[in-house]
């Protein structure tokens, strides 16, 4: 076709934008040229509407079409346009993601939200916190971002100021060496090295951890019932929880019978953690069918489930001892 590239990564990028479909027959409206195929009506509409989207700017451009070629899951397209429209309306200050990946999503969380606002991601694969580390240090809004590198549940237990064992590291690439130790979310770091809880690993503000305006969860699908108890109480009231990829292709509505042995702990815990967040009086939640799927969810002023459920299970334990 006159004036298409047909490089390798030219076509892979296509395919990303067009859904999988060849780029004459997204062109021709989802029909091919001897009109024997055609799109479905919700291919079509995707399409339309990705036509329709402002685009990136150049960096996130380029980062994106790096982690296409590479096969790095990052966010779709349907998601970048909520994430775009939401950190605009709601002017969020301050941010958690869990699940950095290549750093992609951080990046574009840090283009539409308010200059005041800082963002903390977390990551635990090395191969990828490497990446991150380039990708975030190469932004523009390198000193709104830090990166905590090691097990979620572990940098949640801190967030919330529980003990931890594990390591836990600090990656603040806008800040110099000597200011890195502090940190926006209302806590000093004593060393800027993976470090333990041992001897403190965090001097915290009198009245106790800071809450977050929004959280963005993209991270290990089979830990997010693990997750939830420590990201309710590090919502604020009427914060947001966003999660991501909850149709996990579709195969989220299937039994658990029709999906392979491999994949069922991730299936059955997918569909634990969205009754939780659908049921539960700490959250008001809608379910979003955009790209691979999206969990809204609203922090209500109501009693944390959770906690109450900790305060039994102590009861519980001090009546048998």
């Amino acid at each position: 076709m006159p004036g298409v590239s047909n490089k390798p990564e030219a076509k892979a990028f296509r395919r990303d934008l067009t859904g999988g479909l060849p780029y004459r027959t997204f062109l021709n409206g989802g029909q091919t040229v001897d009109g024997r195929r055609r799109m479905n009506t919700e291919d079509r509409i995707s399409g339309y509407f990705r036509s329709l989207s402002g685009g990136l700017p150049p960096y996130l451009r380029a980062l994106e079409k790096e982690a296409c070629l590479e096969q790095v899951p990052i966010i779709r397209r349907q998601t970048q346009e909520f994430l775009r429209f939401y950190l605009k309306a709601a002017r969020p200050k301050r941010i958690l993601e869990l699940g950095t990946a290549v750093g992609f999503s951080a990046c574009l969380m840090a283009e539409y939200m308010p200059s005041e606002a800082r963002l903390i991601t977390v990551e635990k694969v090395p191969v990828r916190i490497v990446a991150a580390k380039k990708n975030l240090a190469a932004s523009p809004y390198a000193d709104r971002i830090e990166m905590l590198t090691g097990d979620a549940i572990a940098v949640l237990k801190a967030l919330c100021r529980e003990p931890v064992l594990q390591d836990i590291g600090i990656f603040a690439p806008g800040r110099s060496p000597a200011d890195q130790g502090r940190a926006f979310a209302g806590y000093e770091c004593r060393n800027i090295r993976p470090y333990g809880w041992l001897d403190g690993i965090f001097v915290w503000e009198p009245q106790g951890f800071r809450q977050f305006d929004l959280i963005f969860l993209d991270a290990a699908k089979a830990q997010y019932p693990s997750y939830l108890p420590y990201l309710v109480r590090l919502l604020a009231k009427d914060a947001v929880l966003i999660t991501d990829n909850i149709l996990q292709e579709g195969s989220v509505a299937e039994s658990k019978f029709s999906i392979a042995r491999r994949d069922r702990t991730i299936h059955m815990r997918m569909r634990e953690y969205l009754y939780t967040i659908t049921h539960c009086r700490s959250l008001d939640t809608i379910l979003l069918r955009d790209g691979d799927g999206m969990a809204v969810s609203r922090r209500t002023g109501e009693e944390d489930m959770f906690h109450e459920q900790e305060e039994a299970g102590a009861s519980d334990a001090g009546r048998k001892s």
